[in-house]
């Protein structure tokens, strides 16, 4: 995994604290990240099993009976909407986050000796600095409709099922719940892992440009939405980018953070969007 010698840390542009300068060993970095993706997997798994059996559990009966057909029914947006409510994206987010985020920071202080500051958990956040990642996240959602319009002229037009989904939620209520879901659990967990971790490791060993496209692919992949892949994949190397640039993981939960609120409120206030 080593392509290059790390930057001297005078080179860095912002923040000295998170390890951009050190060199973790690549291989455990790799065996590290591998297991947390696969707890990743296990968590929402159980997560989402645990909550269908909440929300339907007719459903989840007939099938432990042998009768799939029922399950059948999810498989499209109105069937899928019944069962992730706001309450329900939350049951699925909620652990997953509390799980998540305390395991990677345990893994990562153990295998590799990293603490909080490694990782880009550096305290306090300037307000200038909160603005321009808040920027950021409106530049990458404004970029992110252009990608979109052109993949629809040129592939035909493909909405997100789960666009679709929270456009059926309505209410004060179910906005406060899915912003908690995609605005502040969603963007700790996914900067954790994503930049503090893998974009950390990468850029150890690489320069900026190869250490963000890399880190933004494994971002992009990790949503298994092939239509929207590219797309994913650039707002992820404009994530690394903002971690790097503020030297502060909280700048880039705040990108982050902007960039989901935006996905679901413009669509509230312009319905016309979700045609």
């Amino acid at each position: 995994m080593d392509v290059a010698t790390p930057q001297p840390i005078e080179q860095l542009s912002a923040g000295v604290e998170p390890a951009f300068h050190k060199r973790w060993n690549g291989w455990t970095v790799l065996w590290v990240f591998s297991g947390l993706f696969l707890l990743f997997v296990l968590v929402q798994g159980l997560a989402t099993i645990t909550w269908f059996y909440i929300s339907i559990p007719d459903i989840m009966q007939a099938a432990m009976r042998g009768d799939l057909a029922p399950l059948g029914t999810l498989r499209t947006t109105a069937g899928l909407a019944r069962v992730l409510t706001p309450l329900g994206f939350l049951a699925i987010q909620a652990p997953t986050t509390l799980i998540m985020v305390p395991a990677i920071l345990a893994l990562a202080r153990s295998a590799l000796g990293a603490d909080l500051a490694d990782l880009g958990f550096v305290k306090g956040l300037r307000g200038s600095t909160a603005l321009k990642a808040a920027g950021a996240g409106v530049f990458l959602f404004l970029l992110s409709i252009v990608l979109e319009l052109l993949q629809d002229k040129i592939f035909g037009p493909h909405p997100q099922q789960i666009a679709l989904i929270l456009a059926t939620h309505r209410g004060l209520i179910a906005i406060v719940l899915d912003l908690l879901s995609a605005a502040v659990l969603a963007p700790l967990f996914e900067e954790t892992l994503f930049r503090g971790l893998l974009f950390t490791a990468l850029v150890q060993r690489m320069r900026l440009p190869f250490a963000a496209a890399l880190s933004g692919l494994a971002f992009g992949i990790a949503h298994l939405d092939l239509y929207n892949f590219l797309l994913l994949a650039i707002v992820g190397m404009g994530l690394a980018y903002v971690y790097y640039r503020a030297g502060n993981l909280w700048a880039s939960m705040v990108t982050h953070a902007t960039f989901n609120g935006l996905g679901l409120m413009l669509p509230l206030i312009f319905p016309q969007l979700n045609n």
